[in-house]
């Protein structure tokens, strides 16, 4: 999966929860500003990001 592909499901998976971006980076320990740049792939995600994006979207591992 490319940075961009995981920034547009991780956009898809938040939004079908009804989180909004900020309230993602409330229960992540990222800024709402680099969560941004990660959905539209113009930064990098890094695992640990992947792992709590996870635990807070409640995804089971996708």
């Amino acid at each position: 999966m490319t940075e961009q592909d995981f920034g547009v499901e991780l956009r898809g998976l938040r939004r079908s929860a009804g989180i909004s971006l900020a309230e993602l980076a409330r229960r992540v320990p990222y800024t709402k500003g680099y969560l941004s740049k990660v959905e539209t792939g113009a930064a990098q995600p890094n695992a640990k990001l992947a792992e709590l994006c996870d635990t807070a979207l409640a995804t089971g591992g996708r």
